[in-house]
């Protein structure tokens, strides 16, 4: 008849759509703590991070750059003079891609370019290496911070993240300690013509790697030693 209804009667609710933005986390990797080193040092890890896509779309990364703190350098130290030969490694564990190798480091934008697809909740690292030079001083301290560029891979959204500290590397002098066992023998009376164990030593290393070329025994006396046939070490 031409004539119009309204149907249904009342309006009835559809489905919520939530648009979400792909999101960018940028962290200290937490398998990685802080260092204590001498130097020189070749193609040392200064900093480690993990970066991680959220869950909603794949982010493309486009680059990583790197400050270096010098905040605590003597006076007349640059980055310049006490880094060199900085380079990354980034991806999952199994498979890292090495960059370039800069020569020289300044203390800011330290800029690689990059062509990675982060799929869907997927986390990989980013390692920072360098040359650590012999003209930092003890209790020197060392500091990378990483700026990841990206976008988001479907909508085209900047995902770029915030500067992330990185590790503190402290620069500390080598040692080599012997020292008394707390399980070696107490002073005591023993039978001649057996084999004792007189001593027992421990030798501690602390921020370098030491080889023992050569163990020298002595006894404080001339009549100790007179009793003595061989020495074992073990």
């Amino acid at each position: 008849s031409g004539s119009y209804i309204s149907s249904p009667g009342t309006d009835e609710s559809g489905n919520t759509l939530t648009v979400r933005a792909g999101v960018l986390q940028v962290a200290r990797s937490g398998s990685y703590a802080n260092q204590t080193t001498i130097d020189p040092k070749t193609e040392y890890k200064v900093a480690s991070f993990t970066v991680t896509a959220a869950t909603t779309e794949p982010i493309n990364l486009t680059q990583f750059s790197v400050d270096l703190d010098n905040s605590s350098l003597t006076s007349g130290d640059t980055v310049a003079t006490t880094m060199g030969n900085l380079y990354l490694k980034y991806g999952p564990l199994s498979n890292m891609t090495t960059s370039v190798t800069k020569s020289s480091a300044a203390s800011t934008a330290n800029a690689w370019s990059v062509n990675y697809t982060l799929g869907v909740g997927e986390t990989i690292y980013v390692d920072v290496y360098a040359n650590l030079l012999n003209v930092l001083d003890a209790t020197n301290t060392l500091r990378a911070d990483l700026t990841v560029s990206a976008t988001a891979a479907s909508s085209g959204a900047s995902a770029d993240a915030g500067e992330a500290n990185g590790q503190t590397i402290t620069i500390a002098a080598g040692t080599f300690t012997p020292a008394l066992d707390g399980s070696s023998p107490v002073a005591r009376a023993v039978a001649a013509g057996q084999t004792v164990e007189a001593a027992k030593f421990k030798f501690t290393a602390a921020n370098e790697t030491y080889s023992i070329d050569q163990i020298a025994v002595s006894v404080p006396t001339a009549a100790a030693a007179g009793v003595i046939n061989t020495v074992q070490l073990y």
